[in-house]
């Protein structure tokens, strides 16, 4: 159970025996640390009204699913859990205002170090999702495209699907380049099993588009046009590249893409 009070705006409870979410819901808190515990589940995620960010790194979650939605969340920092489909019983494909979305206004989504292999659903939970960290997963291993869900996100800037074992199913890869976000600044394809020419054809895709980001895989590391990655507009919400500390996302040419801190006080 998560202490909860009208006083709090953060809960930090790092290495301990937290196992679940539940609680009676908290109108204040912003920030949820539970990394190193026993957490299961997102179940009672959506009873926080204000919570912005959540780290459950190290924990034992299976997947993102759960009751209703958490509308307010910006950042969900999942690494190293048991995770294989991001959202069971996910409906592929684009957002639509009908639908019910479990995370409506998540910027950031972390998950590298699981077991993930299947993220349909993901465009229709996380619609307005601008970072996405999926490194060391198994996103190969099952015969759906992941580039066909990835397109589907409209405001994504950051994507990294580094050693995932990814293949091109068909186009697939190349139809991803020429409708994927025009906001895309940065993309981590290194240790898949990526053909060198359908990463060329992606590269050429992405610069006749016009589109400015820095595009890694095992042919090597290049620029697409333009100068370094920028800084999202959002602000500190979302991943940048940075000299700072790494953050799983790869190498950017002596840079690293991080994300930036958020950080909360108590009342």
């Amino acid at each position: 159970m998560i202490p909860v009070g009208q006083y709090y705006s953060a809960i930090i409870i790092p290495s301990n025996d937290v196992r679940s979410l539940d609680s009676r819901g908290d109108q204040a808190i912003q920030h949820i640390d539970v990394n190193n515990n026993d957490v299961s589940s997102l179940r009672g995620i959506n009873t926080y009204q204000s919570l912005e960010v959540i780290i459950l790194t190290n924990n034992n979650i299976s997947n993102l699913g759960f009751q209703g939605a958490s509308n307010n969340l910006k950042i969900l920092k999942a690494d190293s859990n048991d995770i294989r489909k991001l959202f069971p019983g996910g409906r592929p494909g684009m957002y639509a205002p009908t639908m019910n979305t479990s995370f409506p206004n998540l910027f950031v989504l972390e998950a590298p170090d699981n077991d993930v292999d299947e993220i349909s659903g993901l465009a229709s939970n996380c619609p307005r999702l601008q970072a996405l960290n999926l490194q060391n997963n198994s996103l190969g291993q099952k015969s759906t495209s992941i580039f066909d869900e990835l397109k589907h996100l409209t405001n994504l800037e950051y994507v990294n699907l580094a050693n995932n074992d990814i293949k091109p199913l068909g186009n697939d890869c190349i139809e991803f380049a020429q409708q994927c976000s025009r906001n895309l600044k940065y993309i981590n394809l290194q240790s898949n099993d990526m053909p060198k020419s359908k990463l060329r054809q992606m590269r050429d895709v992405l610069k006749r588009r016009g589109m400015t980001m820095s595009f890694l895989a095992d042919d090597g590391t290049a620029k697409i046009v333009g100068d370094a990655v920028a800084m999202n507009p959002m602000g500190a919400a979302v991943a940048m590249p940075s000299t700072g500390g790494n953050n799983n996302w790869g190498n950017n040419d002596g840079a690293v893409v991080t994300v930036q801190a958020v950080s909360y006080v108590d009342k």
